[in-house]
């Protein structure tokens, strides 16, 4: 019987049968998406790991260090679209359930615009700031000159600026439930950035010539997966200047706002903590902290690429009524994904350090101590738990508790970081993110996820901003 059931799964994801009805269809395309996505990702960890001794060799350890915080600063500018990428794919995902190619159009020309308005915006403050600002010291590198580390935030912050109305894309791609085809572009991307990175380190590139070989490259890829989603594959969702909608605007930003604060919170989570190993602790602990971080990051991989795919699925299913569907999908996600958490955080625990002092030969500095391997592992944990709770609030557009009790957690984690850092070393930063999302996140998101399918009321909001 169970040998049976795997065939039938393995016949639908293969296209070789017909899904019975909705809930097998959303099943299907999020298994697609997420083996696509993880195919992707998993080249994408690889060129990543092959360029941690490329790059510290190259650079050595301080220089090393303001390369990724570089990258960080990237990662980290990505909530800059003010959440409007998220309010889109829900407002997507609603037109798409009810197949209104017209009102996609509008929604896609609208959050287009809005994005080219705030990369405008955004540029015209932020690169005289970057020019303003003493980075060596604020970085910890004072051997560093200002001319080179500020050259290098500039190029990384053109780069985002390129990239930010591009950001929308994937997110368009998954609310209709073909994030294969973004996983692909994504994939394509990564090898491109990396081939970017190799030449430039042939090259003797310094930081800028690094930032934009490797980031540069990648948003050329979706420059050119734009004209094919517009011109080809999708037409209807064309940005077109008489499709922006005012009130389709307003709808947006009124979620995306909201968005945007659970963005920041995410971003402090992860991103600011290599920030505050390098402003506490200095440039030369940012590599070891980052290399743990990475590992596990890697060890969420299956979950954090079937979020969007998921989110969309449950967002379709809510704009058709589907509850018992949301409620078994639910269930069964979060043992799925916590098992899946837990079983790979235990063992990497024991070898991370003796693999990642193999990778990094040479440079016993680049490997991170136990207790920041064993924090991440808890780490790995805590997120595996939160995940599917979130998904099922995102998808509804109910945010307002996400939203406060991640400004709470966020705030909490930075100062106990602070503090943490000093007291503890990289490890009291990481702990300081496990404690914040433990006792301000888990316990009132699946408190309120539970009301939401349990207990519905007429008050549960829509599903799009814009529907």
């Amino acid at each position: 019987m169970i040998l049976g059931h795997i065939r039938h799964w393995l016949a639908l994801t293969a296209n070789r049968r017909t899904p019975s009805g909705d809930g097998e269809r959303r099943v299907v395309r999020i298994i697609q998406a997420t083996l696509t996505a993880l195919a992707g990702r998993g080249v994408s960890a690889i060129t990543t790991w092959i360029a941690i001794p490329l790059t510290l060799g190259y650079l050595g350890i301080e220089k090393n260090g303001i390369w990724l915080t570089l990258a960080t600063f990237l990662t980290l500018l990505n909530v800059a679209d003010l959440g409007l990428g998220y309010s889109v794919m829900n407002a997507l995902s609603n037109a798409y359930a009810h197949d209104d190619k017209k009102q996609a159009g509008v929604i896609a020309s609208s959050a287009f615009f809005m994005l080219c308005a705030v990369a405008v915006v955004i540029a015209a403050i932020g690169i005289p700031l970057i020019q303003m600002a003493d980075w060596p010291t604020l970085l910890g590198a004072p051997s560093l000159s200002q001319a080179e580390i500020s050259t290098a935030l500039t190029c990384a912050f053109l780069v985002f600026i390129a990239n930010l109305p591009l950001s929308a894309l994937p997110k368009m791609l998954a609310a209709y439930q073909e994030g294969a085809q973004g996983s692909m572009v994504t994939l394509c991307g990564s090898l491109t950035g990396f081939a970017g990175l190799l030449t430039a380190i042939h090259f003797r590139f310094d930081l800028p010539g690094l930032i934009l070989g490797m980031h540069g490259l990648t948003v050329g890829v979706w420059i050119l997966a734009s004209a094919w989603l517009f011109g080809w594959h999708k037409p209807f969702l064309k940005p077109t200047l008489r499709l922006i909608r005012f009130e389709v605007v307003r709808q947006l930003w009124s979620q995306g706002w909201k968005f945007f604060i659970l963005q920041l919170t995410g971003a402090f989570a992860l991103q600011c903590d290599v920030l505050i190993v390098s402003w506490r602790l200095g440039a030369d602990q940012v590599t070891a902290f980052n290399n743990a971080q990475k590992l596990f990051v890697m060890a969420l991989m299956v979950q954090a690429l079937a979020s969007p795919f998921i989110w969309t699925a449950f967002t379709e299913a809510q704009a058709r009524g589907d509850v018992p569907w949301m409620r078994r999908a639910l269930i069964r996600g979060t043992w799925m994904s916590l098992s899946l958490g837990i079983s790979i955080a235990f063992p990497l625990i024991f070898i991370a350090g003796p693999f990642i002092a193999w990778w990094v030969d040479g440079h016993p500095e680049a490997v991170p101590s136990i207790a920041v391997i064993a924090w991440h592992g808890v780490w790995v944990v805590v997120f595996s738990l939160l995940q599917m709770g979130s998904i099922v609030l995102n998808a509804h557009g109910r945010l307002n508790l996400q939203m406060l009790c991640g400004a709470v957690s966020a705030t909490v984690n930075i100062g106990l970081s602070i503090l943490w850092a000093d007291r503890f070393g990289p490890s009291g930063v990481i702990a300081a993110s496990v404690v914040a999302s433990t006792f301000l996140m888990v316990g009132p998101i699946w408190w309120d996820a539970h009301r939401l399918l349990w207990k519905p009321t007429s008050e549960s909001p829509a599903t799009s901003p814009c529907s």
